[in-house]
């Protein structure tokens, strides 16, 4: 009997161990996580906002439906002339997303803003969250970067050099076609502004010229139009995005592994650091709420009193209750015979 309880005394012990690992395994892969989906979190949200600016700029409709057959006539020729653009010509659109992992933070933070600066770039949106009070707490930024497309090749190998980039995704859009028609209406609007400005110079009645100028007005509201969509496809093509989003971490997440042994090798280190990350987390979460588990004991050691002196209370009115009080002993045969004799 002693052996098979001490048996299943052990066999209880390394099933409360095991559970116990995996539970830390767990909760380490929980905070990783966690993490993880703030991160791409956020960089959805900066990509969303990268495509929004990107739609706003190149799906550009015209509302006029007042055109002349002769501004349409011209756009359609130059456009037809010009859509044969030679290769170094064409009007291109870059923009790059990119995910880095990084333990030196600051560095990498400060070294990044030191290079849109040389490069001639700027800073059109940033974003950092998170702080650096304790190993649980990581930070995170999603920064969309406008550098120069002649100097974009330097910026990123000098950036890319400090962290690890563990996600990219490039892309590139022709707009060739685009702003050569934006270009041709515009020289359209152009031709049918300065011939509607004749007009009015001839006109001999009042309702000819009130009709060239209505004109004039709608003609002058469409070229502007067009003249922004211009300046804003320039800013794109000559200025590449960079869409960027830098995480904290204190261990970089490994390459993916090109044979089944080396697989092997980083699930087996990924499942030790997890275990020795789920203790840390563990420790950290016991330190932190030391004061409440003491509350715990002196609320669980004052209920236990409680119940206690309750207990006793009622053994004892129980003990009144059922046993009367006792009364004179029944005289033995031997009592009465020692009566007798005297």
């Amino acid at each position: 009997m002693l052996r098979k309880s001490f048996g299943k005394n052990h066999i209880a012990i390394v099933f409360l161990l095991f559970s116990l690992l995996l539970l830390l395994t767990s909760c380490s892969q929980t905070m990783k996580s966690n993490q993880t989906e703030k991160f791409k979190s956020d960089t959805n949200e900066a990509k969303g906002l990268s495509r929004e600016d990107s739609s706003d700029s190149d799906g550009f409709t015209t509302d006029s439906s007042t055109s002349t057959a002769k501004s349409e006539g011209v756009a359609k020729e130059n456009t037809s002339t010009q859509v044969a653009a030679p290769l170094d010509a064409r009007k291109k659109i870059i923009e790059k997303t990119m995910h880095i992992e990084t333990k030196e933070f600051d560095r990498f933070y400060s070294t990044l803003k030191n290079q849109i600066t040389i490069n001639g770039g700027y800073v059109e949106q940033s974003n950092v969250t998170g702080n650096r009070t304790n190993q649980t707490s990581m930070r995170y930024a999603t920064i969309k970067i406008r550098i120069p497309v002649n100097q974009l090749d330097g910026f990123l190998s000098k950036v890319t050099s400090l962290g690890t980039v563990v996600e990219e995704e490039d892309l590139t859009k022709d707009v060739t076609l685009e702003y050569i028609d934006v270009e041709s209406r515009i020289n359209a609007l152009q031709i049918e502004r300065d011939s509607l400005m004749r007009l009015m110079e001839t006109a001999s009645t009042l309702e000819n010229l009130l009709t060239v100028q209505s004109r004039l007005t709608d003609v002058r509201a469409d070229l502007e139009s067009f003249a922004t969509k211009q300046r804003t496809f320039d800013d794109l093509i000559a200025y590449s995005t960079v869409n960027m989003n830098i995480g904290e971490v204190a261990r970089i997440t490994p390459q993916k592994p090109k044979s089944a042994w080396e697989q092997i090798q980083v699930n087996f280190k990924e499942n030790l650091y997890d275990i020795g990350d789920g203790f840390r987390a563990c420790f950290i979460w016991f330190a932190g709420n030391i004061p409440n588990i003491i509350l715990f004991v002196l609320f669980l050691a004052l209920a236990v009193l409680i119940i206690r002196a309750f207990v006793k209370r009622m053994d004892q009115r129980s003990n009144v209750l059922g046993n009367p009080p006792p009364t004179d002993p029944i005289p033995t045969k031997k009592h009465d015979k020692e009566n007798d004799s005297n």
